[in-house]
């Protein structure tokens, strides 16, 4: 649109030169050329505004979009995993959580909930966090990871932790009890709260890796 613009206008600029030039000679003629040429630099005129809309358009649409996804973070579980990957009786067993922003913004005030939970096999996890503790974790940069460990074995009276028994074992083992880690990620953006639940189980055989639960327990508010 823009070089139609520019030869419309050039065009009628040179009639209007030519009968500038040569309206001394015929006086028709000349009017002719001033008429022409003026509608051809009105066509002009009306096609370079015409573009420059366009152009204004379509640059504010996609700005206004980049401007809305530089806002947002995203925070998700990037891994989970054990430690060590084999269970071994009469050692410690740790489960360790990965999160990550894989947003455009940092992630102000985050803060996590992380729960180990024994189930036995045919129940399901408590997905309720009123009583667990929070982790707070400040604010997270795009793309930074922030980790959280858990201890599913421990004393229940003093919370101290305590290594993996051969009854425990075996029940994890032979799917007796199933070991899930789940929890919710809270944080804020530059304009929105934002919330994220989770939930994995420890697959078997044993192999260190822990698998998605269920689609409707791993969501975000978008």
């Amino acid at each position: 649109m823009d070089i139609a613009a520019y030869v419309l206008g050039g065009i009628g600029g040179l009639i209007l030169v030519f009968a500038g030039l040569h309206g001394y000679e015929n006086k028709s003629v000349t009017i002719v050329a001033f008429g022409v040429g003026a509608i051809f630099v009105i066509i002009g005129i009306c096609c370079f505004w015409q573009d420059s809309v366009w152009k204004k358009e379509a640059s504010n649409a996609p700005r206004t979009q980049r401007h809305a996804r530089d806002e947002e973070a995203l925070m998700v579980v990037a891994n989970v995993t054990g430690e060590p990957l084999q269970p071994e009786i009469g050692q410690t067993f740790r489960v360790v959580v990965k999160f990550v922003n894989r947003g455009h913004s940092s992630a102000k005030n985050v803060r996590i909930v992380a729960v180990v939970d024994p189930v036995a096999t045919g129940g399901a996890p408590n997905l309720t966090y009123s009583g667990d503790p929070t982790v707070r974790a400040g604010t997270i940069p795009p793309g930074v990871e922030h980790q959280v460990t858990l201890r599913p074995v421990t004393n229940k009276s003093t919370g101290e932790e305590r290594p993996l028994t051969q009854e425990l074992f075996d029940t994890i083992r032979t799917g007796e009890t199933r070991i899930f880690v789940h929890g919710r990620i809270d944080y804020e953006d530059a304009s929105n709260p934002h919330w994220t639940m989770f939930c994995y189980f420890l697959m078997t055989p044993f192999d260190g890796h822990f698998g998605v639960w269920t689609d409707a327990t791993n969501q975000t508010d978008d």
